[in-house]
């Protein structure tokens, strides 16, 4: 790290309180949406404390240049809801760093994706989602968040050139393609966007809070749902991604009907297609076990689409 950074933190800090100082700065890696900094901060009287600063990547600032403001808003808002997240500590506007950036409390634990009891992360996964998702999504204060369905729209109508078949993506789309528009039996959740294992803090077999909010949007709350179910499928196997749906409904008391689940399971094994960086991390036994996996899972959603879309 350059001496020009660093001051750049030290004055980040400074913004905060004045009466803070920066002792050290770890770069943290492994952030594919931010850049993402671990601060220790010396309070006045002695305390210490860590912040994270998390600074946007050009794709999602292309997409929102207010995206830090934005999910400053959104975690205080979980804050207020009691919603296990990072609080929001400071907004940077543009100018110290060449982007905003965000500032947010550590919360200590370990990637739940890292040596966890796949059946207590599975209750804790559904509990945490069922209640995330009563947080209405018609609110006031969230307007600012944007609406899952015209995603999806915008997803499935945007088609590359060289479709992704190790995904199966031509015969994703065109499943999705031709169903109608999705028409939820739900009030409009919260949904985090984002929600899997590697986002999850994880402390004494529960979760302590759920990090990376920059995918927050509003809609029908089976999408998150959707989301959670393939990852956990990659993890961990399909049998888990069934568990988690159940444990799920049990978790919201069958408020939340799941006949739409395979559309939104096929969103979720489409978003991955082309995804050609992501791979980098994994050996090549394991991206054949992940592929394989990501097959049977578009099989399965393919064979209990609703006879009403067929």
């Amino acid at each position: 790290m350059t001496e020009l950074t660093m001051l750049c933190f030290a004055a980040l800090v400074a913004h905060i309180d004045p009466a803070w100082r920066l002792v050290s700065v770890e770069v943290l890696s492994g952030g594919e949406a931010a850049h993402v900094a671990l601060l220790d901060i010396a309070k006045s009287d002695g305390a210490r404390e860590r912040l994270v600063v998390r600074r946007h990547r050009p794709r999602d600032l292309a997409n929102n240049p207010d995206i830090a403001h934005d999910e400053f808003r959104l975690l205080a808002l979980l804050a207020a809801e009691g919603v296990a997240a990072p609080r929001p500590i400071h907004h940077e506007p543009a100018g110290l760093f060449e982007t905003p950036c965000l500032v947010v409390s550590h919360i200590d634990g370990t990637p739940a994706d890292d040596n966890v009891d796949p059946d207590a992360l599975v209750i804790e996964m559904a509990h945490y989602l069922a209640r995330l998702h009563r947080v209405d999504g018609s609110r006031r204060e969230l307007a600012f968040l944007p609406r899952l369905e015209q995603g999806l729209e915008t997803m499935v109508a945007d088609s590359p050139v060289v479709p992704d078949e190790t995904l199966s993506e031509s015969s994703i789309r065109c499943a999705l393609g031709n169903l109608p528009p999705p028409v939820s039996g739900h009030p409009p959740a919260l949904l985090h966007g984002d929600f899997w294992p590697g986002n999850i803090v994880w402390q004494d077999r529960t979760i302590a809070g759920v990090i990376d909010w920059e995918d927050a949007a509003i809609g029908d709350p089976v999408a998150d749902l959707a989301n959670a179910r393939l990852e956990l499928a990659w993890l961990m196997g399909a049998q888990y991604a069934d568990q988690l749906a159940q444990r799920y409904v049990a978790a919201t008391h069958g408020a939340v009907d799941l006949a739409d689940l395979p559309r939104w399971d096929l969103a979720a094994a489409l978003r991955p297609a082309g995804w050609v960086g992501g791979w980098e991390e994994y050996d090549p036994e394991t991206i054949r076990a992940m592929k394989a996996r990501h097959r049977e899972f578009v099989h399965k959603a393919m064979v209990e689409l609703p006879i009403r879309y067929r």
